[in-house]
């Protein structure tokens, strides 16, 4: 099995399809995106899109989870000058549920027999303390690994 990794995209859509178009020549079986999608001063939403489209098993890293803590009620004003605040100004309603309900925090993927996450899951910063690993293709519902 062919797989490729992607990760820290960060709305950067003119690197992203230069990649894609090198994974459909390689012929990979698998991408796994390891998150920190779309926060960045480039193009979120038309990343966002590109990436809603594939079958891809993604995550979320740690911009993910900063810019939809951007996006909830009450929230601070955000600054669009930031990368997180400027991608939250960007993203669509359906972009930003898309990151909040449908990507993990880890994921097992048993066609590659590998974990995935963008962190390790160590990590000091909390966020990902007790997340779970889910499943690729159960598209949001936890597969009950730890």
């Amino acid at each position: 099995m062919k797989l490729a990794v992607i990760s820290d995209i960060h709305g950067n859509l003119l690197a992203l399809e230069a990649v894609l178009a090198d994974i459909a020549h390689q012929r990979v079986d698998q991408t796994v995106n390891l998150g920190d999608i779309l926060s960045g001063p480039l193009q979120p939403a038309e990343t966002a899109d590109l990436l809603m489209a594939q079958d891809f098993l993604t995550i979320r890293g740690n911009h993910e989870r900063q810019l939809l803590a951007l996006l909830e009620p009450g929230a601070p004003v955000m600054d669009p000058l930031c990368s997180d605040g400027f991608a939250a100004a960007q993203v669509s309603a359906a972009q930003a549920g898309w990151l909040g309900r449908c990507l993990p925090g880890g994921c097992w993927s048993p066609a590659s027999a590998c974990a995935t996450a963008h962190q390790a899951p160590t990590c000091s910063a909390g966020w990902n303390r007790g997340a779970r690993l889910w499943r690729h293709g159960q598209h949001g519902n936890p597969a009950g690994h730890a």
